[in-house]
């Protein structure tokens, strides 16, 4: 309940949107430019937002010229992410009316994730956020008024969209422990773990143990979280490709 009123109060108070430039040939969900025959990219027809269609949840869809992103199926309403200020880009419901969400932000809140992996809708957990987390002042934006997350090394605070569009590293650990796959979602401010741009030119990637000695970097245009027996999906061949192996 605490959450919950704190959160409304959030909804409340005045804020600077933060205007981003989305780019057709590249999905506003994962960044890539690439797609497959089996996931193609579509751009919506009201808004002009790219999507991989993995991304968006959205495989059934067979006219890609008709095609309308979840947000803008209600033209008349505005639509703004509830955990952070960026205008635009890849929303999805909640299940707390009239609440809505980037993809990445879900993907990358810890309490957040999706009802429906295949629909990627609607997006949980939203009244499980620390209501310290919407006190917390983004580094980037500069805003208090937004969900923000820690930097994985450092006392750092910012909001997932800001960090993303900022070129902050975000990784998905994919480990075995007791049988189980886990998938550790970490994510990082300017200082740490930023790659070199000439080596790797996305931002999210994931991190495969490969022993003591060794891990392996690869990349990844779809992202299922929260440990869903779908993340095997990841490791198929067609959707990840080795970058560099680093010695540690």
């Amino acid at each position: 309940m605490k959450c919950f009123i704190i959160y409304f109060i959030f909804l409340a108070e005045s804020y600077v949107p933060v205007s981003a430039k989305w780019m057709t040939e590249r999905c506003a969900v994962c960044r890539w430019v690439e797609d497959w025959d089996y996931n193609k990219m579509i751009i919506c027809n009201r808004c002009q937002i790219a999507v991989h269609q993995e991304c968006y949840g959205v495989n059934n869809v067979q006219d890609f010229t008709s095609w309308v992103c979840r947000a803008c199926e209600t033209p008349d309403v505005r639509r703004q992410c509830c955990l952070c200020l960026v205008e635009g880009g890849a929303l999805k419901p909640t299940d707390i009316e009239p609440l809505w969400v980037h993809v990445t932000c879900a993907w990358f809140c810890p309490e957040v994730g999706f009802l429906n992996h295949e629909k990627m809708e609607p997006a949980t957990g939203i009244l499980r956020i620390p209501p310290t987390s919407f006190l917390k002042s983004c580094v980037i934006c500069k805003q208090t008024h937004g969900s923000c997350t820690q930097c994985s090394r450092c006392p750092t605070y910012f909001q997932v969209m800001c960090a993303a569009r900022a070129g902050h590293s975000m990784e998905l650990h994919c480990l075995e422990k007791s049988g189980s796959q886990i998938t550790k979602k970490l994510i990082y401010c300017a200082d740490h773990r930023r790659f070199d741009s000439q080596e790797v030119d996305y931002n999210y990637v994931m991190v495969i143990n490969k022993g003591q000695k060794s891990i392996e970097y690869v990349s990844v245009n779809l992202v299922y979280m929260d440990g869903d027996p779908l993340l095997e999906e990841i490791f198929r061949k067609e959707k990840c490709s080795s970058r560099s192996v680093k010695n540690l």
